[in-house]
Parts: C-alpha cells; sequence; structure tokens
C-alpha cells in the first residue's frame, strides 16, 4: 500500500474517532408514541359527530406544542390552539414529568368549526397523560370538557348533541362535566344520565381528569382529603411571613386611631393573619377615603394633586425594584404578589384621576384611596421578599412562554365563554383588561401578565359553573363541586410546598375562601379556591421544569428576625443512549485507534 493511501486512511481514521468522541455524549434514542382520540363536537345544523385527533409525544423534545389542523381552527379565538398546550402543562404535572423533555404533535381533520373551541382540551389531556405513562387509552371511552390550570374540568356546550353523537358511533361511555348532568331546554330540564342510559350509553359527570384517567387508563390518582394544617405543618414559612404582613397593617392602622374589632382579634387568635389583614385592610381604605373626601369638601384639591403625584412616584420607583430582581422558583410567589399590587395601584390612581377630571370627587376618593392603600403596603411585600433565599432562577424565556400560553387562553376562554353564557351577562372589562396584559407582554412584564392571565380565566370559570350548573340544588354544588375544589386547591398547594416553594398567596387564598364561603359567598369562595389551585399548580409547573427535588423548605435564623429559605433544587436529568449505537461506536472507535497505529508501523518500517 502505498504511503499516500496509508496517510490518507489513518486521517479518516482519526477524524472519525474525534468525530464520535465529540458526539458520543449527545447520542440519544428518540422514542415516538401516538394515540388517537374522538373528540365530541357539534355541527352548524346542531347535530353532534366525532372529530378523530392524533396525538404524537416525541422524546427527548423542545418542550412545545404543535397544532395541525386543515382548516385552520379560528373558532373562539383558536381556543383548540390554545387549551392543547395547557394540557400538556396539566398532563406533564399529572405525570409527574418534565414537559421540557417532549415535543407534542396534534393534529385533526374537523368537520366543524366548532372543534376551535376547548370543549376536547381535557380529553387531549388524558391522552398526552398517557402516552408520558407508556399506557393505552379505552377506546369505548370519549370525554368532553374544557381543562383547567389545575386539572378541573370546565362545563362546555352541546352536552346533549355530544351525548348522542357518542352513542350513534357505538362508544360504550361518555365523560361530561360535573354539574352538567341537567340540561335546560325550552320544554324544561333533561336528565342527560338518564338520557344516555335510553341511548345505551353509561354518561358519567367528572370534575377533574384525574377522574377522567380511571375510566381511560385505569390510573388511581385520588386526590387525598387534607387541611389547610396540614399544609402549615411543612410550611412553618407561611405563618411567619403571614404574620409579618398583618404586623405591618396592625401598626399603621393603630397609628390612624383605627380600632381592631373583636372579629379581627379571632382571626388573629387562630393564626388566619391573611384574613385579619384583609379585613383590617378595608378598614384602612375607609379611612382614606373618608380622608380625601374632607379634602375634596374643603377645596384642598392641591393637596389631592400631591397624594396623586406621591403615589405615582411610589409606585413607580417599586416598579424600577422588582424588575432589576431576579425571578426564582423561591421568590416567584412574593413576587407575583408584588406586581399584582403595583399594577392594582396604578390602575387605581389612572381610575382617581379621570374621576377627578369628570368632576365625580365621589367615586374619585373611594379610586384614591384604594390606591394609596395599596401602595402603603408594597414596602411591606418588598421586606418579605428581600428575606427569600434560595430557590433556582428562572429563565425569562421559560416565564415568556409559560406568560404566552396562558395570555392567549384567557382572551379565547372569554371569547368562549360569551358563546355559552351570553344570556346570563359576563364580567365586563375583562376584554379590555386583556388587550392592557397584551401591552404588558411586549414590555416582557411576563410576571404580571401569568398572574393577571391566571386570575381571569378563574374569574371566567367561574361565571361558568353558576351559570351553566345553576340546574343542580345550591347545596350540592357546595358539598361536592365547591368542596372538591377547595380540597384540590390544597393539595396542589400541598405538593408545592412539598417542592420548595413559598405558595405565600395561594395559602392566603384558600384561608379568605373559607372566610368568604363561611359569609354564604360563594362565587368569591369559588373564585378564590381556584385562583389558589391555580397558581400552585403552575409555579410548581415552571419550578418541575427546572428540575424540582421536592426537598422540604426550610427556615434559617429564625432569631435574627430575617428570614431565610432554603430551597435547592437541583437537576435530575438522565440520559438515555441507544445501546446498540454506543456499541458500534465503541467498535468503531477502538479500529480508529488500532489502524492508525499499525498503519504508522508499516511506515516506520
Amino acid at each position: 500500500m502505498s504511503r499516500v493511501k496509508i496517510l490518507t486512511l489513518i486521517a479518516v481514521c482519526i477524524l472519525l474517532t474525534v468525530s464520535l468522541i465529540s458526539t458520543a455524549d449527545i447520542i440519544e434514542k428518540v422514542h415516538v408514541r401516538t394515540t388517537t382520540i374522538h373528540g365530541l363536537a357539534v355541527m352548524e345544523n346542531g347535530t353532534g359527530t366525532i372529530v378523530d385527533i392524533n396525538i404524537t409525544l416525541i422524546s427527548p423534545g423542545d418542550g412545545k406544542v404543535y397544532v395541525s389542523t386543515n382548516p385552520l381552527p379560528i373558532a373562539q379565538e383558536g381556543t383548540y390552539i390554545t387549551s392543547a398546550t395547557i394540557a400538556a402543562y396539566v398532563a406533564s404535572i399529572l405525570a409527574n414529568k418534565s414537559l421540557n423533555n417532549y415535543t407534542i404533535l396534534i393534529s385533526a381533520d374537523p368537520k366543524v368549526l366548532e372543534i376551535g373551541g376547548p370543549s376536547a382540551s381535557a380529553y387531549i389531556t388524558c391522552a398526552i397523560y398517557a402516552l408520558m405513562m407508556n399506557k393505552t387509552m379505552r377506546d369505548d371511552v370519549v370525554m368532553t370538557g374544557m381543562i383547567m390550570p389545575d386539572g378541573t374540568v370546565g362545563p362546555v356546550g352541546g352536552i346533549l348533541e355530544k351525548v348522542r353523537a357518542a352513542a350513534k358511533y357505538g362508544f360504550k361511555v361518555v365523560l361530561i362535566p360535573y354539574g352538567e348532568q341537567y340540561y335546560r331546554r325550552v320544554t324544561g330540564i333533561v336528565n342527560i344520565v338518564r338520557e344516555g342510559e335510553r341511548l345505551g350509553v353509561q354518561v358519567v359527570p367528572v370534575m377533574d381528569v384525574r377522574e377522567a384517567l380511571k375510566y381511560f387508563v385505569n390510573a388511581d390518582l385520588t386526590i387525598p382529603k387534607l387541611t389547610l394544617s396540614k399544609v402549615l405543618n411543612v410550611n412553618d414559612v407561611y405563618l411567619t411571613l403571614s404574620e409579618t404582613l398583618w404586623n405591618k397593617i396592625r401598626e399603621r392602622a393603630l397609628s390612624k386611631g383605627l380600632e381592631i374589632d373583636n372579629e379581627i382579634k379571632e382571626h388573629v387568635r387562630k393564626s388566619k393573619y391573611y384574613v385579619a389583614a384583609t379585613l383590617l385592610y378595608e378598614k384602612l381604605i375607609n379611612y382614606y377615603r373618608e380622608k380625601f373626601r374632607n379634602l375634596v369638601l374643603s377645596g384642598a384639591f392641591r393637596e389631592i394633586e400631591d397624594v396623586i403625584h406621591e403615589i405615582k412616584n411610589n409606585l413607580s420607583s417599586v416598579e424600577k425594584i422588582i424588575r432589576k430582581i431576579k425571578p426564582t422558583t423561591s421568590n416567584l410567589d412574593i413576587l407575583i404578589g408584588i406586581y399584582e399590587r403595583v399594577l392594582t395601584g396604578k390602575d387605581a390612581v389612572e381610575l382617581a384621576e379621570k374621576y377627578f377630571m369628570s368632576g365625580n370627587y365621589l367615586e374619585g376618593t373611594k379610586a384614591l384611596a384604594l390606591a394609596y392603600a395599596r401602595t402603603e403596603t408594597l414596602n411591606d411585600w418588598l421586606e418579605i421578599l428581600y428575606s427569600i433565599r434560595g430557590g433556582v432562577e428562572i429563565p425569562e424565556d421559560l416565564l415568556k412562554t409559560t406568560a404566552a400560553s396562558y395570555l392567549m387562553y384567557a382572551k379565547s376562554t372569554i371569547q368562549y365563554a360569551k358563546t355559552l353564557i351570553a344570556p346570563f351577562g359576563i364580567v365586563t372589562g375583562l376584554e379590555d383588561e386583556v388587550e392592557r396584559l397584551e401591552d404588558e407582554f411586549d414590555r416582557k412584564n411576563y410576571i404580571y401578565v401569568l398572574s393577571r392571565s391566571l386570575s381571569i380565566i378563574s374569574t371566567i370559570n367561574t361565571q361558568l359553573n353558576l351559570a351553566l350548573r345553576r340546574q343542580l340544588p345550591i347545596e350540592d354544588v357546595v358539598s361536592k363541586f365547591l368542596s372538591h375544589v377547595k380540597n384540590l386547591a390544597i393539595y396542589n398547594t400541598y405538593e408545592s410546598v412539598e417542592c420548595g416553594l413559598v405558595s405565600l398567596l395561594s395559602i392566603s387564598y384558600i384561608e379568605l375562601g373559607d372566610y368568604r364561603l363561611e359569609k354564604n359567598n360563594l362565587a368569591s369562595a369559588l373564585e378564590l379556591y381556584e385562583t389558589a389551585s391555580y397558581y400552585s399548580m403552575t409555579i410548581l409547573s415552571i419550578a418541575k421544569s427546572l428540575g424540582c427535588s421536592f426537598e422540604k423548605l426550610t427556615i434559617l435564623n429564625k432569631t435574627s428576625g430575617e428570614v431565610k429559605i432554603k430551597s435547592e433544587l437541583p437537576s435530575t436529568e438522565v440520559i438515555s443512549f441507544n445501546k446498540s449505537v454506543l456499541a458500534i461506536s465503541i467498535i468503531v472507535l477502538i479500529i480508529g485507534i488500532i489502524v492508525p497505529i499499525v498503519m504508522i508501523s508499516r511506515l516506520k518500517s
């Protein structure tokens, strides 16, 4: 063999060896799993039908969901697309998997425009869970229902038509949102369960996808009955922080000469600090409203202008401060609370200005009092923010992606809700708020956008529940659905605390929800429970995508008065190698080393 050929062969072997060495650590086995589900829909002529939806799971992946349909679903602002992303978030939490490890492909050939709605999203959630857990979905069970951020199944339209379609196409079981087993028609109320029996199909109302998964894959995801005290037993941080906030507002109220009544004292005695602080906060608002009213009556409008200027400056200063703080898995909950208060204060002071300029001084003093009281509490929240330590920094891209998904879902949920409860009205102003959130998103205010989007979804879902489930006896709503939502909120918060998260807002909202329920304010209680559940599960999803280890959250240096939270979240990613490819690579690597040695020895000889 000539020297040129030998040298060429040596060069090729060396290049091959270097290439294998440099790429050996990224050789991975790609897993692809696919399932087909049968979505229930309603055609334009009012009859039910079936839409096949194909779902493919690829791992490893990029953490994204890709939706392909023909034609492109545009009904209800494309809710079908945005709800698929929320479905993936929820499924990954239930499966205890990181969504970042998967790519999800969803395709459908819709026969009806209504596929643009979110009524198949709970079904899609179950399918994604099954793929992640490598389980096979039962083919004789179908489902309709809107997925909510905590896994609950929201109400949808066309239940009766969908049940009839399921029976027509030979399915044995139809899962529907709890509360919609009664259907109001012009001729009266139809019992959907009995109608299903008449048609030869079993209709099962479910409250969340955990119940649905029992039917689809025989998965037991039963939520244990927990009390809030159970959460507090593993989260001594909450009582420390909430008591700190209470003491701050208490000192402020006493300095104004306000009386702390027996009801508030009783909540403090029971360590319900957030409820006590909320009630005292309302007293402070009334105090400032009276103070500003007296200024108006005395003609001291210059002083009113000074107050407005002071509020704006304080809000601007706080906003600059928090924008410089890096969000972590430990402080995100507190940052959300601060952002909410900043933006609420800005809204209130702008509203006050408008009222004063139009001469509506009564409403102007109300808005100004809210803005002033809200702004006053910001330093309290900043103080506890600075006391938080530990956690993992949250990448901006992750916050951006999450905020964008929930913003789009909030926007499309409003549009979808209009088609369901238009006769009963809907919360006004939410569409305008979504438009403002889009502006905030452009300003990269992702934390606030995420927070308010979740709140909007909670508000809409509450309205849907009250409107579409109105046929149920009121005691049934309280004893079953509302109790389930509360227990789910506590469970999701417990999971978050176990992951090392603070969960100050979630626990606070559950406490306040209990208080509102005691006062028989069902709508407020339901919305507070749902918001708490949404917050805890969404933040948990973010934390788990960063490698949450579920280490217990602890407090260090209690006696010093400074709260320090230790929360380490090490990554636990494992690379899965294709063993056959790796074996071949090792053999080639050995050849790549031996051949040059032999050739070089021949050259020398």
